[in-house]
């Protein structure tokens, strides 16, 4: 359960770091932490589901269907389209092969 949390939190913030580098304007930046974002959210997904099956106390819950989890995917996919379509127009930036880095708190 922990694991697909970390997966869900990460992919939350990879997704408003995406939003960040665009604002930015560096959008290859943008469009490889969206990447990850996405990876993360489809990882958290299996995760959740594989939860439901484990024997136990949580057998019964199902965090992939929790609403916070399910704004996430559509969120991700919707901002991930719209900067490879900014940057195919406007930019013409290279993705990175590294994800960059999420800022930690001071």
């Amino acid at each position: 359960y922990l694991s697909f949390k970390v997966d869900a939190y990460i992919s939350y913030a990879h997704c408003f770091k995406g939003q960040c580098l665009l604002d930015e304007d560096k959008c290859g930046e943008a469009i490889r932490s969206l990447r990850e974002a996405k990876q993360r959210c489809e990882s958290a997904q299996k995760l959740g589901e594989e939860y439901a099956r484990t024997k136990g106390p949580g057998a019964t819950a199902k965090p992939w269907l929790h609403p916070f989890f399910l704004r996430l995917h559509p969120k991700v996919e919707t901002m991930r389209t719209k900067v490879e379509h900014e940057n195919g127009f406007i930019y013409f930036q290279k993705v990175p092969d590294d994800v960059p880095e999420l800022d930690g708190s001071k």
